[in-house]
């Protein structure tokens, strides 16, 4: 955070979560890493769990695909449009961020 010198208040991390259905949002300003290795290290090297997240949602992959292969994989003609709402909810999402608090922007984007 140095490097970029900005607080971690102002930081939002998008990334994908298994456990929610494919193109659902759920936004949160803390919490632990769930499981997701990239965001694991992030709290590590941060120091702590509260930064703003935006969790985009890809379900879990189908019986006998493993997760790396499942997360690395593209989406399926029908993801497609969920997953590029998903991506449009998100930008909207960031955007709002900069004229609003992160704990209302929770309100109004995580239904």
């Amino acid at each position: 955070m140095d490097y970029f010198d900005i607080e971690i208040e102002d930081m939002i991390v998008i990334y994908d979560d298994l456990d929610l259905d494919v193109g659902k949002l759920r936004l949160r300003q803390k919490g632990s890493a769930g499981g997701h290795n990239g965001i694991k290290s992030l709290i590590h090297h941060l120091g702590t769990q509260e930064f703003n997240r935006i969790r985009v949602g890809i379900s879990r992959p189908p019986a006998g695909m493993k997760v790396p292969d499942y997360v690395l994989s593209k989406f399926t003609k029908e993801e497609d449009p969920i997953i590029e709402e998903a991506v449009e909810k998100t930008v909207k999402a960031v955007e709002v961020s900069l004229s609003k608090k992160f704990l209302d922007v929770m309100s109004e984007f995580n239904s």
